[in-house]
């Protein structure tokens, strides 16, 4: 983990309290139909869960339609996590790109005391 995500996220996980049940659930559906409509992601790929691992609530599996890049699919996720995903206190996430997969880790804290959520989506290239 890159130090300042480490960081903020062990901060926002010491300031609340693990994300469960009707509130992940929802946070699972929120994932799911916002990058199902992503132009840059086959919708029909998409699977999102959920764990009781506080450092990993959720997890996201994806891949890039044929004629979006790993680069393009990551910056869409991550456009749609700042606007429309993450709770609205603070939040944190880390970009790792290589050549067959793209991830995003995420951390975000509703508020002081109030749920967080963290977990990854890990977006692979489509087959050639």
């Amino acid at each position: 983990m890159s130090e300042p995500f480490a960081a903020a996220t062990v901060e926002m996980m010491r300031s609340g309290i693990p994300a469960s049940g009707h509130v992940l659930a929802r946070m699972v559906g929120e994932f799911e139909t916002h990058l199902s409509k992503l132009p840059e992601i086959d919708g029909a790929s998409v699977v999102v869960g959920s764990t009781d691992a506080p450092e990993r609530l959720m997890w996201v599996a994806c891949r890039a339609t044929p004629e979006t890049d790993l680069r393009r699919a990551l910056r869409a996720v991550e456009a749609v996590w700042l606007t429309s995903l993450r709770f609205p206190h603070t939040e944190s996430h880390r970009l790792r790109l290589r050549s067959d997969r793209a991830e995003m880790h995420f951390v975000s804290l509703a508020a002081a005391g109030r749920y967080f959520v963290t977990g990854i989506v890990a977006i692979s290239a489509t087959a050639a």
